[in-house]
């Protein structure tokens, strides 16, 4: 095996190198000095780099491992952060321990607030999921204490 000490441009740095070539040496490495600064020993490290990998034994870069991949859906990882339980004819809830905390982490006394909540729930794709069990105009929507109805949900269309 190759070892390459770099900086080994003036005395000292040669007395500590040797040193460190000593013990290397006793392992099995062959070791040079080299200086990108003056360009000294470079080209001996390059050519014998050369002659040590034409007698290597050759190796695959990537395992042909069929591995099984899997892809994750942002979407519909983010539908299991909660469930939507339709809680009577005109009536929904939106229940799930993550959505619950985000709620109760807001300030829902502000149009902010309201208006956060809402591209939150948008983002998760609540508003999807609630069309798609068939929210209607006047359909009220629970999330822990409050209440959407249908002049709010006109943001999600």
């Amino acid at each position: 095996m190759l070892v390459a000490i770099n900086k080994v441009e003036d005395d000292e740095s040669f007395l500590k190198a040797n040193k460190i070539k000593e013990e290397l040496v006793k392992d099995g490495y062959e070791v040079f000095f080299i200086s990108s600064i003056l360009h000294e020993n470079i080209n001996e490290l390059m050519k014998r780099t050369y002659e040590v990998l034409q007698t290597a034994p050759s190796f695959p870069l990537y395992e042909n491992n069929k591995e099984e991949v899997k892809v994750y859906n942002a979407y519909e990882e983010a539908k299991k952060e909660y469930e939507v339980v339709r809680t009577g004819p005109h009536a929904y809830q939106i229940r799930g321990e993550k959505i619950e905390r985000t709620y109760s982490l807001i300030n829902l006394s502000t149009d902010e607030g309201i208006s956060k909540l809402l591209s939150i729930l948008r983002n998760l794709g609540v508003d999807d999921t609630l069309k798609e069990m068939g929210l209607v105009d006047g359909d009220i929507v629970t999330l822990c204490d409050f209440e959407f109805d249908d002049f709010e949900f006109e943001y999600f269309n």
